[in-house]
């Protein structure tokens, strides 16, 4: 049987393994997306979304730059941050041309023992 990835707790410090993972989706994608999905505080899930952009009828291609380690450093803070206080969400890193241009937090949250007019929910 396979092994399961440990999920990260976000209240603590993403680990190197995990960040060298986030790293290595940001360099791979050139147009996209890469999501961290959190539940119950941690951190379970990467998702990678490519887009392909056409110019003049060719695939634009990746810069292959590797980012400085000062750059590093700023990115693995800024996604830090926007980890921390999310219990269920996700936080989006777009993407564009081999680098990170914005970050998204999407804070959802779990409404228990909530009903309708019909007893049926929201």
């Amino acid at each position: 049987m396979p092994k399961k990835a440990p999920t990260v707790n976000i209240s603590d410090e993403i680990s190197d393994e995990t960040f060298i993972i986030i790293e290595k989706l940001i360099g791979d994608t050139v147009f996209g997306s890469v999501q961290l999905i959190v539940q119950d505080c941690r951190l379970i899930q990467l998702e990678r979304h490519d887009k392909i952009r056409l110019t003049n009828n060719k695939a634009v291609n990746p810069t292959g730059q590797r980012p400085t380690d000062a750059v590093r450093s700023l990115i693995r803070t800024r996604i830090q941050q926007s980890l921390q206080g999310i219990t269920y969400g996700q936080v989006s890193l777009h993407v564009q041309q081999g680098k990170i241009v914005q970050i998204e937090k999407t804070q959802k949250q779990r409404l228990v023992n909530l009903q309708g007019l019909d007893g049926d929910g929201i």
